[in-house]
């Protein structure tokens, strides 16, 4: 479910619903890391869920999270919030032209 939009309505496993969040600091840091709660703006379904933050990656090398959005080099974007330059975020469900995110499930087999 990583990252695939069609999973966006399964809490803790699915991905941030496309929507324009705005971008506060959390009160309390985040395992030990400064994060950004992200608060919904914009008219996007929600399907229910709330309570997402951006972080730096904190469940291994991929980025995965329980639905927010992580960063690999997020101490670049936390100092570009803190310096006034980002304010919020969109998320989408895709990019025209961009591949989907492979299915790690499906990592061990090779395609021709």
């Amino acid at each position: 479910m990583f990252d695939d939009p069609r999973h966006v309505s399964k809490k803790m496993v699915g991905p941030t619903p496309p929507n324009t969040y705005d971008l506060t600091m959390r009160e309390a840091l985040f395992h030990g890391v400064e994060a950004l709660r992200m608060k919904p703006v914009g008219g996007g379904k929600m399907y229910g869920r709330d309570g997402f933050l951006t972080h730096s990656y904190l469940l291994g090398p991929r980025g995965d999270s329980n639905g927010c959005i992580s960063f690999k080099d997020y101490p670049k974007f936390l100092a570009a919030y803190k310096r006034g330059e980002v304010t919020r975020i969109v998320v989408v469900a895709s990019l025209p032209g961009s591949t989907p995110a492979p299915n790690p499930l499906l990592s061990w087999l090779k395609l021709k």
